[in-house]
């Protein structure tokens, strides 16, 4: 993998929500949403001439609410969190759900020696997973580490300046305004 790596996982995440209808996609320049995917890389198949690592974007995720505590439900009928990651995430259990039920397809494999660790599937060794998020999660995922360079004092007054860069720096699209959209889509 190379420095542009990351660049390309992302570029092919947003390349797929940009195929997607315009339909629950923020309407303008002052409604913005976050952005989540998971990627799959395959490389050359064990034993076979290698080839060129090629990108699949297996599911992405909109959002950036949570319902309220008074519309939750234990009941499995509302999805309680719609943060783009959740709904990528559960979009890539969707897909992979997918893979199992055609055992030995191109991702997943039978395990060789599943009577000894349990698992009947695994994915198979030439593929790799990455997940894309357009900004830092929020709540602890999104505390960021103090410099260790600066004494007590400055990294106190210093803190959130650098929590403000940091979060600026991870963002890939402006964003001015608060709005939200959900979708979750499965590809192959």
């Amino acid at each position: 993998q190379n420095e542009s790596f990351p660049d390309d996982v992302a570029a092919s995440v947003i390349s797929q929500y940009n195929k997607l209808p315009a339909k629950g996609k923020p309407s303008s320049a002052r409604e913005w949403t976050i952005l989540a995917g998971v990627v799959l890389t395959i490389h050359g198949t064990p034993g076979s001439a290698a080839t060129p690592c090629h990108l699949r974007v297996v599911s992405l995720g909109t959002g950036s609410k949570c319902v309220g505590e008074s519309s939750m439900s234990d009941k499995g009928d509302v999805v309680n969190d719609s943060h783009a990651e959740i709904i990528a995430r559960r979009s890539f259990v969707s897909y992979l759900y997918g893979e199992l039920s055609r055992l030995d397809s191109d991702v997943l494999e039978r395990c060789p020696d599943h009577a000894a660790h349990g698992y009947m599937a695994r994915i198979r060794p030439h593929i790799h997973v990455h997940f894309y998020v357009s900004h830092t999660p929020c709540g602890d995922a999104s505390i960021f580490p103090m410099p260790t360079n600066t004494s007590e004092s400055d990294s106190a007054s210093h803190h959130g300046e650098d929590t403000d860069r940091a979060t600026s720096s991870s963002t890939s699209s402006s964003t001015s305004s608060s709005s939200s959209s959900s979708s979750s889509s499965s590809s192959s």
